[in-house]
């Protein structure tokens, strides 16, 4: 089981994959550059995200990933500048 902590635009996503005995944490955090009005595109396959508006000109994605250590390991997450906005994924590989 996976979990995405929030996504805050400030942006902030929580992945959590099933806590047990030998469980693992990874924090992920980005910040880019987004003037207002900017869109966010947000794509996973596990999880929970929040987006919270600001008043500032970045978008700032902080995760933590949590779950057993070969499941943290799989999940892949990236956020990056596009053209069109900036995008957030999150994937089990």
């Amino acid at each position: 089981m996976l979990r995405l902590a929030k996504l805050t635009v400030k942006a902030a996503c929580l992945v959590a994959l099933g806590a047990t005995a030998g469980s693992a944490e990874r924090h992920f955090s980005e910040r880019h550059a987004a003037p207002s009005g900017t869109p966010l595109l947000v794509d996973t396959d596990r999880g929970s995200v929040s987006v919270q508006g600001t008043t500032g000109s970045e978008i700032t994605v902080a995760a933590v990933v949590r779950g057993r250590e070969a499941d943290v390991a799989r999940f892949e997450l990236r956020a990056r500048r596009t053209a069109s906005g900036v995008e957030v994924r999150g994937h089990s590989r």
